[in-house]
């Protein structure tokens, strides 16, 4: 979720201490300057729709 909402290094490892920034080259301003999501407003909707997508898929199973 990191990358969608323009942040590109983060603290925390996710399990894996190296693993705490995007693999990408460094963004050229016209990638900078285009929209994001919003950390809190968006990604979270966009979180618990996955969410609720993979819940949805698992009782399917």
């Amino acid at each position: 979720m990191h990358h969608i909402v323009n942040e590109h290094a983060w603290i925390v490892g996710h399990g894996d201490p190296d693993f705490n920034h995007c693999l990408h080259a460094p963004l050229d301003e016209v990638e900078r300057d285009k929209s994001w999501l919003h950390p809190v407003r968006d990604a979270s909707a966009l979180r618990e729709s996955l969410l609720r997508l993979s819940l949805i898929r698992g009782a399917s199973n």
